[in-house]
């Protein structure tokens, strides 16, 4: 009989700890080269765009340094109206002040560098620098229908307090079914 319930002790125990484990692991990590969620929007003739998801290829890749044209609707809007984007990223946890791409004057937008900080498998800051050019006799009139974007990845130094506080939980986990595994015999 006792070695029964002892076997149910263990059990139980056992699940405990598989439950403590899984609660501790993190589930929404990025790995390098994973897409990280973009949408962008647009104002111009004092009306805003609804979000709209970015195309993966004109998108980040998670702690992938690379440039690339983002395309954006532009024909229906007049050359001399300003056109301004916003952007969000990562489930909408980091959205950008609205990027004004033309100002209708003859300044457009010619880069966006967009400065993702990282650590381990988190997103922890998004800033953008912005570099203009004055449009000349020579270039298109209008609206451009795609500006080039820069995806720049800086490592954060980590400080990686919840690893730590998993250790600690999962430790105690183990602490309290040896316990009880002692009070039981």
């Amino acid at each position: 009989m006792k070695a029964n319930a002892d076997r149910v002790i263990m059990a139980r125990a056992g699940t405990l700890l598989w439950a403590a484990a899984l609660l501790a692991a993190p589930c929404d990590a990025y790995f390098r080269g994973d897409p990280v969620q973009t949408f962008k929007r647009m104002q111009y003739m004092g009306k805003r765009s609804v979000w709209s998801d970015v195309l993966v290829g004109q998108g980040p890749l998670f702690g992938v340094d690379r440039a690339v044209e983002l395309n954006y609707p532009s024909s229906e809007v007049p050359s001399q109206d300003t056109l301004k984007m916003q952007l969000s990223y990562d489930n909408e946890k980091f959205t950008s002040e609205w990027i004004t791409l033309s100002d209708g004057r003859g300044h457009q937008l010619d880069l966006i560098t967009a400065v993702f900080v990282f650590s381990g498998s988190e997103i922890h800051d998004v800033q953008h620098r912005l570099t203009y050019k004055k449009l000349t006799a020579d270039d298109a009139p209008g609206h451009r229908d795609a500006v080039t974007i820069a995806y720049h990845w800086v490592r954060e130094v980590e400080e990686d307090t919840r690893s730590a506080l998993n250790f600690l939980f999962v430790a105690g986990c183990l602490l309290s079914a040896l316990a009880v595994l002692a009070v039981a015999m």
